[in-house]
């Protein structure tokens, strides 16, 4: 039902793809930034942090350039892959 509803409204469905990455990004850098200050006593906690910050800036860059960011987001990410 999902995959006919994104072939049928194509630019909605890649929209609506977009705002669950970047969703998952957002809680993402929640979660990595809160085991960094847990796990502060082992001595590569900085490298979570830094993670789950950039998380937290991509997904700040893709709400900031919405709606545009939701057409490259996906091809970003993809490409990365």
């Amino acid at each position: 039902v999902f995959g006919s509803l994104l072939l049928a409204y194509p630019l909605i469905g890649t929209l609506g793809l977009s705002a669950l990455v970047v969703g998952f990004f957002l809680v993402d850098g929640l979660t990595r930034t809160a085991m960094a200050f847990r796990y502060r006593a082992f001595s590569r906690w900085g490298l979570l942090l830094a993670s789950g910050l950039l998380s937290f800036a991509l997904a700040a860059v893709a709400i900031y350039y919405w709606p545009g960011s939701g057409l490259w987001l996906l091809g970003l990410l993809v490409g990365v892959m």
